[in-house]
């Protein structure tokens, strides 16, 4: 199984600490997660097919968190080496 996205919502700890992992396993794609850090309530769902499915439940999920979309990072983007050429920037954000 491979992490290719973990996002937080950049709370260190407390109950209002969010974190959501997308995780890639043979063609499945799996999203976690958890809500007021380690050792709080995990969540996880069952195997999407398409991985834009499981990026939109991701979506879904930092849109509905109390701390709402704005204060959330991509964890993985933070700590990674970009990949040749950079990271792409999404269309209309440019």
């Amino acid at each position: 199984m491979e992490m290719v996205g973990r996002w937080w919502n950049e709370v260190a700890r407390g109950p209002e600490r969010r974190d959501i992992w997308l995780h890639q396993d043979g063609g499945r794609w799996l999203v976690r997660a958890r809500d007021g850090g380690p050792g709080g309530r995990e969540l996880a769902w069952p195997a999407f097919e398409d991985e834009w499915v499981a990026r939109a439940w991701v979506d879904r999920l930092i849109v509905a968190s109390p701390s709402g979309p704005g204060e959330w990072r991509d964890v993985l983007k933070l700590v990674r080496k970009p990949p040749e050429g950079g990271w792409r920037t999404p269309v209309g954000m440019d």
